[in-house]
């Protein structure tokens, strides 16, 4: 566009025109001070530009520029696009001014798509900053990995815990700084997470540091991202809880084989049973309708089989009963069977209920009508009087009970009344 030195705008050319919405040359003949009754000019950063400070008026004080970013609104039509101007005045031969030359372009387009990146980059800025607020705060300790194995970020919590400043290790690779590290289930760990891009959970001794950690590493776009915390401690106590627990139960196993003459055998595994003897019977599944009454007819079968006095083998079907029910009661259903060989009887009665807690076994083994709900009840001091060996297995997971008869009474009787 050309202007004359005393600021009317002379002439346009169609890009300019469709620049500044004038349907043709005559429409935008005017004053410089007419333009902003239906123009207005705003900055890059915001700021409303008077119209002394506009390229026209820029180009008529004899200013030469170039990149002069402005955003250009039509109050009338609501037209506003991103222009990019650029000016100089043109002098006679007197050095005086003649008229001035304003270049635009329309830069709407670039502008919109630069904004628009500056916004992405804003919210992952935003987005980062809320990411680092929470690792920072959070109690694990945190530690970010490049695919290089490199430092990229550490929380607050890994300096006590790794007895390193973060500063220190920031950009340095994880092998070199924890040399002993190298081989271990931490390195194996970490390069089939990354490698296989998957999640990892393990718990490891880092002998330099004297400490056991619990570990989450996760595949991230950069790497590898490190949640770790120490679980020395708690490792210590439930070793200790489990020491304690293996001497009370010991102790209670003892007391209760010298209390029953040897007649009960507490078990710490299902190696400790007995074998089946004989010819291993089916296992019949213990339910109420159905379950007890079989488990008991096939009892009497065997004892009959093996030649047993009516007491002793309605003894053993007693017990299997009590057992059954126990079973059902305790633990909702149960398998049952019956194995013999011409000299004894063995009956097992398993389930999946909650099993007896150590500290109940005396009182649920010996005590008659004692029970709780992970108990297995009333009946068990009548299956110990009526069977000559009992061996129990109980548990978490579960309970077997395996009851033995001989077919001749043993001499040794353990209960006097």
């Amino acid at each position: 566009m050309v202007g004359d030195a005393a600021g009317n705008i002379l002439d346009m050319n169609p890009v300019s025109l469709r620049l500044h919405g004038f349907p043709s040359v005559a429409e935008a003949r005017r004053h410089l001070r007419e333009f902003p009754d239906t123009f207005e000019f705003w900055s890059t950063d915001g700021r409303f530009i008077p119209v002394d400070e506009w390229p026209l008026a820029r180009a008529l004080a004899g200013e030469r520029f170039t990149d002069c970013v402005i955003d250009v609104r039509r109050t009338d039509t609501g037209l506003q696009r991103w222009i990019n101007y650029g000016g100089a005045p043109v002098l006679d031969e007197a050095g005086r001014l003649e008229y001035v030359v304003l270049t635009a372009r329309d830069i709407t387009a670039q502008r919109e798509t630069e904004r628009a990146l500056q916004a992405s980059e804003l919210r992952r800025r935003q987005a980062q900053e809320s990411v680092t607020t929470i690792l920072e705060s959070i109690s694990d300790a945190f530690f970010g990995l490049d695919r290089k194995w490199r430092f990229t970020y550490l929380n607050p919590q890994t300096e006590p815990l790794l007895q390193r400043r973060r500063a220190d290790l920031l950009g340095k690779n994880v092998w070199d700084e924890f040399p002993a590290a190298v081989g271990s289930d931490f390195y194996k760990q970490y390069h089939r997470a990354m490698g296989k891009n998957i999640a990892v959970e393990f718990t490891e001794f880092y002998s330099p540091l004297n400490k056991w950690f619990e570990v989450h590493a996760y595949p991230t776009s950069e790497g590898l991202g490190v949640y770790f915390r120490d679980v020395s401690q708690q490792l210590l106590l439930k070793a200790q809880q489990q020491e304690a627990a293996g001497r009370q139960r010991a102790f209670v196993r003892d007391v209760l084989a010298s209390v029953t003459d040897g007649r009960l055998r507490l078990c710490e595994t299902s190696a400790e049973l007995p074998d089946p003897i004989g010819g291993s019977g089916d296992w019949i599944p213990l339910l109420p309708a159905s379950g007890m009454r079989r488990l008991r007819d096939g009892v009497k079968e065997a004892v009959r089989v093996s030649g047993f006095g009516d007491d002793r083998g309605d003894n053993l079907a007693t017990a299997a009963s009590e057992a059954a029910m126990n079973a059902i009661v305790h633990a909702g259903d149960g398998l049952g069977r019956v194995c013999r060989n011409d000299d004894r009887v063995q009956v097992w009665v398993v389930d999946q209920g909650q099993g007896i807690a150590v500290e109940h076994l005396p009182r649920a083994t010996l005590e008659k009508g004692y029970t709780t709900a992970g108990t297995l009840g009333q009946g068990f001091k009548l299956m110990l009087a009526s069977v000559d060996r009992l061996w129990l297995l109980t548990g978490s997971t579960g309970t077997t009970i395996v009851m033995e008869q001989d077919r001749i009474r043993p001499g040794a009787r353990w209960l006097a009344g």
